[in-house]
């Protein structure tokens, strides 16, 4: 029993470890690219340098609470806390729905930055490029909208997740609540290769966080199958052969 479940601790260890690496490597090849000290092949030519609210509206989202959720709601929609715990950098598809009325209707390519943390500065910089329309997008939601064709969504959300950190948490306010506004989000610079590059830098790093996704739920079962593996061995329900 103790050279299984020592076994079975052993796989969960090689996942853990397979999935920092990758994080490590995902985290390395996101700075290079969006900054441009590494281009891929095919790609050169200078960026643009401009500031966010040079190609953008900044809004508010509006009303709906996690109250107003509804399994069987007919309206799409999306609440500020889950920035932070469901979403990545892109959203082909929301989890929530309501009957309630109210929210910002969201239009495909809008770029999504909590308003609002209890923990520090720097975890605002947390944004997700929504490529869906009609999403009713709750309060405390900043709603970054295109004006310009400048920037490629997916591309803004990567640079203002893993770039933007240190600025956004200078400029966010308060203590024991910490918020970000539109016209914070609108002073940000932005350094833009060209929208084709921007486009294949997003379709890099959304496979890799892919690949991320895929090795994350194989730990999650390895972790089951080992607590499993641990209370039916030990309590005598399983024998081994």
């Amino acid at each position: 029993i103790a050279e299984a479940l020592s076994d079975a601790d052993a796989l969960v260890r090689s996942i853990q470890d397979l999935l920092r690496r990758k994080g490590e490597l995902r985290k390395a090849a996101s700075v290079r690219l969006l900054t441009g000290s590494s281009r891929l092949a095919g790609y050169s030519g200078e960026r643009q340098e401009s500031l966010l609210g040079d190609h953008t509206s900044i809004i508010k989202g509006s009303g709906l609470s996690k109250g107003s959720l509804s399994t069987s709601g007919s309206r799409p929609c999306l609440l500020y806390g889950e920035l932070f715990t469901t979403y990545g950098r892109v959203i082909r598809d929301v989890k929530s729905r309501t009957d309630a009325p109210g929210g910002t209707e969201s239009v495909a390519g809008d770029v999504l930055v909590p308003g609002s943390t209890t923990t520090e500065g720097a975890d605002l910089a947390t944004a997700s490029a929504l490529l869906l329309e009609g999403v009713a997008l709750g309060g405390d939601i900043n709603v970054i909208r295109q004006r310009s064709s400048a920037y490629d969504p997916a591309f803004l959300a990567n640079y203002i997740t893993d770039l933007c950190r240190k600025p956004i948490a200078e400029v966010a306010q308060g203590i024991t609540i910490i918020h970000l506004y539109g016209r914070h989000l609108a002073a940000l610079p932005l350094s833009l290769p060209s929208r084709e590059e921007q486009e294949a830098i997003g379709r890099v790093l959304e496979d890799m966080d892919l690949e991320i996704e895929l090795i994350e739920a194989r730990l999650r079962k390895a972790q089951d199958l080992k607590t499993a593996m641990t209370q039916n061995l030990l309590s005598g329900r399983t024998r081994l052969a």
